[in-house]
């Protein structure tokens, strides 16, 4: 009878810590929520202030620290700043995400937002600074792999990724070989050829995750959407192959001199990239969750591949699909530049945004 007073009385007092739990879970998903509705309507100043409100409500949770991070580096895209004032901002948003992720090392979210950021600054960074970070973003997404999928997906990712390069060599090797020899048209093998090839190989080493695709709202004129229940619970997975992606494709397009001047100069050793694994890289993101992001910057590997038909197949998929936040519809703008110069024949250039405070997307 003791021991069943004892337990009546204890319950009562759990039942108020679960449901001031429950308070707490409720005032932060709205509060995500009320910051995700301000990203969605293009504007990251109203967001900002949502999630710093957040961070400081609830300072050991994760998420509200790096949605602020992500909306200060989402500036670093406008026109309207300077170099220096961009850089600020960047610097800024590295230093929230790093102490998130000192705070929550084993989360992947965090590594891969810290990768993310870091990325940003090294737009808008000197050569020394962008040789430092260079390394830390490779060494931040492979860790948010490894986080999410385990050691295992480390080696399969270097099993590829060797796999490719070693088709990437042989490819070029016989076409080589086919033309000295007077045999076949006497070009080099296309990178569609080529991503057909090392494609096969790798969907053998990789597991493939299939997610459905964005559900999204399409506006009377201009793009569509992505929903608000679908940015707060954003996959990560497919962001780690994009950073991937986006690294091996600057690698590969950085010029010998550069890369000689910043080792004796700076005294770092800069990685060699390789479009083919650019390419695949970019088309696994787009697998998991397809994202206009994935599509555009994959489009501008095709490029640099100089596969023009393929990089306006690939770009045009992108632009139908829906916009998430500002950095989106920065990355959108850029596609419509690359298209029309694709289709008008003449070289695309990236960046310089005319639009640097979108204006909210119209409710119809």
């Amino acid at each position: 009878a003791e021991e069943a007073s004892t337990s009546s009385e204890a319950r009562p007092r759990r039942a108020p810590r679960r449901r001031e739990r429950a308070r707490d879970a409720r005032a932060l998903a709205e509060a995500l929520a009320a910051g995700a509705e301000r990203e969605l309507a293009m504007d990251p100043h109203g967001a900002e202030v949502l999630y710093r409100k957040a961070a400081d409500a609830h300072p050991d949770e994760v998420l509200p620290r790096l949605y602020l991070s992500k909306t200060l580096s989402d500036k670093v895209f406008f026109r309207s700043l300077s170099k220096e004032e961009a850089r600020a901002l960047g610097e800024a948003a590295c230093a929230i995400s790093a102490q998130v992720v000192a705070d929550h090392p084993a989360e992947a979210k965090a590594r891969m937002m810290h990768a993310a950021n870091m990325g940003r600054l090294a737009m808008v960074s000197g050569n020394r600074q962008k040789a430092r970070l260079v390394g830390r973003v490779r060494a931040e997404t492979e860790e948010a792999l490894r986080l999410l999928a385990g050691d295992t997906a480390l080696a399969e990712l270097a099993e590829v990724e060797a796999r490719i390069g070693m088709a990437s060599a042989s490819d070029t090797a016989s076409s080589l070989a086919s033309t000295s020899t007077g045999q076949g048209d006497g070009s080099t093998a296309t990178a569609a050829r080529l991503w057909r090839r090392v494609a096969g190989k790798a969907r053998q080493a990789v597991r493939h995750t299939k997610l459905s695709l964005s559900r999204g709202r399409r506006a009377t004129d201009g793009p569509a959407f992505a929903s608000e229940g679908e940015w707060l619970e954003p996959c990560w997975e497919d962001i780690v192959h994009h950073s991937l992606g986006v690294w091996h494709r600057e690698m590969a397009q950085l010029h010998p001199v550069v890369r000689y001047a910043v080792r004796v100069l700076y005294g770092a050793k800069l990685d060699k990239g390789s479009f083919e694994t650019a390419l695949y890289h970019f088309r696994r993101a787009h697998e998991i969750k397809p994202r206009l992001v994935h599509s555009v910057e994959c489009a501008k590997a095709h490029v640099a591949m100089g596969n023009r038909e393929l990089a306006i197949e690939e770009v045009t998929r992108g632009l139908a699909l829906p916009l998430e936040d500002v950095s989106s519809w920065h990355i959108y703008q850029d596609g419509l530049r690359l298209k029309a110069a694709l289709e008008e024949g003449r070289m695309p250039t990236y960046g310089g945004h005319p639009d640097p405070e979108p204006r909210p997307p119209s409710s119809a």
